[in-house]
C-alpha cells in the first residue's frame, strides 16, 4: 500500500510548509524515504538523482550538503536534454538552499570555484552562481518598497524613469 502512495507524499513534500511539511517529511522518514534518497543520488538514472537531490532539500537534511555539493557539477550528458524539474545540478542547487545556512555557504564556496568558458560543465560554480543570484533576487522581491523621498517644502525628489531614454 505504502509503495502506492509514496510518489505522491513526496511529490506534495515539495509544496507546503511548516507543520504539514514536518508531519509528512516524518511518515517519510519513517518509510525509510532519506536513506533511498541518499543511495539514488549516486544512481545511474538522470531522473532518480534529481528526484532525489530534491527530496533531500526537502525533508531538510543538512547531512546531505556534501553529497548535493557534488551533483552541482553532475557531467551526465541527459542532465542536459531531460526535462528542466529532472535536472540533477539545479534540483542539488535547489536543495541546498532549502537547507539554510550550511547549504547557502557550501553553494558559496562551490561558487568561488575556478571554471573555464570552454568547459562550464566539468565544474560546480556555474550552477552554484545561478542558484545564489535566482536566491537573492527572490529575497530582494520580497523587500518593501522604497518611499518616496520629498524636498525642503514638500516637493518631491524626480526619479529619472528606467524606460527613460
Amino acid at each position: 500500500m505504502w509503495r502506492a502512495v509514496e510518489p505522491a507524499a513526496v511529490a506534495l513534500l515539495g509544496k507546503i510548509r511548516g507543520e504539514a511539511q514536518a508531519a509528512l517529511g516524518s511518515v517519510l522518514e519513517r518509510h525509510g524515504m532519506a536513506g533511498r534518497a541518499a543511495r539514488d543520488l549516486t544512481r545511474r538514472g538522470t531522473v532518480r538523482r534529481a528526484r532525489a537531490a530534491d527530496v533531500l532539500g526537502n525533508l531538510g537534511r543538512r547531512e546531505a550538503v556534501p553529497a548535493l555539493v557534488r551533483r552541482l557539477a553532475d557531467r551526465d550528458a541527459d542532465v542536459r536534454t531531460v526535462d528542466p524539474e529532472y535536472r540533477v545540478a539545479h534540483n542539488a542547487a535547489s536543495a541546498l538552499l532549502r537547507l539554510g545556512r550550511p547549504g547557502r555557504e557550501a553553494l558559496e564556496r562551490a561558487a568561488a570555484e575556478p571554471f573555464t568558458a570552454a568547459e562550464p560543465d566539468s565544474s560546480a560554480a556555474p550552477h552554484a552562481r545561478e542558484a545564489l543570484a535566482v536566491a537573492d533576487l527572490e529575497q530582494a522581491r520580497r523587500l518593501p518598497p522604497v518611499p518616496p523621498v520629498s524636498l525642503p517644502g514638500g516637493q518631491p525628489v524626480p526619479v529619472p524613469s528606467a524606460t527613460a531614454g
